[in-house]
């Protein structure tokens, strides 16, 4: 019994060597066909890597989430755009008129100056309550900040995943309106309370110049002035990212607040925040707050009637002219300062003069920059009825890339449905064309020239062909933006045409068709290895427990890319299935 009991563990041990052995033979046939394989499948698997791989990079994905900040419709209605028109006026205005400034003699008790006031609250919560209560809302203000950034990042890791939830969309759409009231709406009023921290005599006795017995320098206002100067240096950061991610190239546009303008409205956004801090952190030396405030406010109105940056005429128009009347309180501020007549009457004339003259600035700033507005359009009209073979970039010598896109908002008339006009949208695709021929293969003007056929001739393809051609530019990092809203933009365009499936969605058919066979073909796989694995006379619970996790995980990766595919399918199954009768 025991010799046959040995011999049958022999056969048994010689069986699984030749088993083994067999095994390993196969392996090693498999490998080396696999690797004759390998190059020809290396081109294939690039194409499709896309398609397979369920997250997007870095990058991809700060522009998914800075898109779906700024683009919905939450906050959209023409009533929050006057809004806002209204609170960038009064925010500012108050900055640079306020009790803070002992020069002026404001009536604190007229009951127009009690709701005006509250527009920046920095101002009432200081006199009213104190630097307790001011501490206290500081770190509110701080806290709810830092909450909204970590949301910005947690979507922005969100957004990587290429299929978004109903949750996610929600939370986006929340963060939306929360992003539009704290750095849009309310940017002068928040970053206005977090700089009057520093409003300290440095150069003198160290002393708050408001709260008295307050030191700057020592605990624990220093805790509390660098904290409130890192929150505010972060919310401006994340204010100029949103300021980005709000510029729309799309020429024909119809918010109210529409505007491409992403360098010019930077530049404003800095001006603006020198502005404040002048206002706020100099009153140790009023003259050179002056001169910083007048000159930044200068500035601001230079750069909104000079470049023109919101779509709609009227904007600029009531814009520019709002902040000619910001501009009033900070000229008479300069003539204050360096007037020798520190008389109370005097002040009180010069604060009567704020008052009485603001409309007449108001509007003879809106009457100038309508005028500016007529003549900066006027060599429009050089292209229109062109005679036929004239060459373009001999009409008019543009200056920049910047004045072809403002001359090209002449084609901004729309008909009774909100449809572009066909001569104006004619003549605005002339300009732009003449703009290529002057900046050719300029990035601002190729991602301009697909958003026009995007929006105005519905051409996906062509507009994709045009952002190709940006892809070869060296793009910068606010291009590449404008590049990947344009592509969301063609993304969401539901072609109209009778033969539905282009060029380009026929090249995404295949590749999702490929991407579906081989994770299909990997399961397939995965099973079969699993069966064999099970045959075997002798196995191992660890064996067992790994083929069978990796069945899971390509089971879970041909679904996702199952659904993704369907997805993708979905609008041209009428064609696929009209193909296949």
């Amino acid at each position: 019994m025991p010799t046959r009991d040995g011999d049958a563990s022999s056969q048994r041990s010689g069986n699984s060597g030749a088993s083994g052995l067999s095994e390993t033979s196969s392996q090693r046939s498999d490998s080396k066909f696999l690797k004759r394989r390998a190059p020809r499948l290396h081109t294939r698997n690039e194409e499709e890597a896309d398609v397979l791989e369920q997250k997007r990079n870095f990058q991809d994905g700060v522009f998914a989430c800075m898109f779906t900040l700024v683009r919905q419709s939450a906050m959209s209605h023409w009533k929050y755009a006057l809004l806002k028109i209204v609170l960038e006026f009064l925010m500012n205005f108050v900055v640079a008129f306020n009790p803070s400034f002992k020069v002026w003699h404001i009536d604190r008790n007229n009951p127009v100056w009690l709701i005006i006031r509250w527009t920046v609250w920095r101002s009432p919560i200081m006199r009213i309550y104190g630097y307790k209560t001011y501490i206290v809302i500081m770190y509110v203000m701080a806290a709810a900040v830092l909450i909204s950034v970590v949301g910005l990042g947690w979507l922005t890791l969100a957004m990587r995943r290429q299929e978004q939830s109903k949750l996610l969309r929600t939370a986006s759409l929340g963060l939306h309106v929360v992003y539009d009231i704290f750095f849009v709406m309310c940017y002068v009023s928040f970053f206005d309370y977090f700089t009057f921290s520093a409003d300290c005599d440095f150069l003198g006795t160290k002393e708050h110049m408001y709260f008295e017995g307050v030191e700057c320098l020592k605990m624990p206002h220093l805790l509390h002035l660098l904290v409130a100067l890192s929150v505010g240096l972060l919310f401006l950061c994340v204010t100029a990212l949103v300021v980005v991610a709000s510029c729309d190239l799309d020429p024909v546009s119809r918010g109210v607040l529409a505007s491409p303008a992403a360098y010019v409205r930077l530049k404003i956004l800095i001006a603006k925040a020198v502005y404040i801090v002048f206002s706020n952190c100099l009153d140790s030396n009023f003259k050179v707050q002056s001169i910083g405030m007048v000159v930044s406010v200068a500035l601001i109105v230079f750069w909104n009637l000079k470049s023109m940056p919101f779509y709609f005429n009227f904007t600029n128009i009531v814009w520019t002219g709002l902040w000619g009347g910001v501009m009033l309180p900070c000229v008479i501020l300069t003539i204050i300062a360096f007037g020798k007549n520190n008389s109370d009457a005097f002040r009180h004339a010069m604060t009567q003069n704020v008052l009485y003259g603001m409309v007449p600035v108001i509007w003879g700033t809106m009457v100038l920059t309508g005028l500016h507005v007529w003549w900066a359009m006027r060599p429009a009209n050089k292209f229109r009825n062109l005679e036929l073979g004239v060459k373009l970039s001999k009409v008019y010598k543009f200056q920049s890339v910047y004045q072809v896109e403002r001359l090209a908002r002449i084609m901004r008339k729309f008909n009774a449905d909100g449809l572009v006009e066909e001569q104006a949208a004619a003549l605005g695709e002339v300009i732009i064309k003449a703009g290529l021929q002057t900046f050719p293969n300029a990035p601002h003007l190729l991602i301009l020239y697909a958003n026009f056929v995007l929006e105005v001739h519905k051409d996906g393809p062509a507009a994709r062909t045009q952002l190709q051609l940006v892809g070869k530019q060296m793009p910068n990092i606010v291009e590449r933006y404008q590049v990947f809203c344009t592509n969301e933009a063609s993304k969401r365009l539901k072609d109209s045409q009778a033969e539905g499936m282009d060029l380009q969605a026929y090249i995404e058919f295949k590749r999702n068709i490929r991407a579906v066979l081989r994770v299909h073909k990997e399961v397939l796989l995965q099973q079969s290895e699993l069966w064999q694995l099970c045959m075997r006379s002798t196995l191992k619970v660890a064996q067992l427990d790994a083929a069978l996790e990796a069945l899971d995980l390509a089971s879970a990766r041909a679904d996702r890319v199952y659904k993704r595919c369907a997805v993708a399918l979905l609008p041209y199954c009428g064609d696929i299935m009209h193909a296949l009768c």
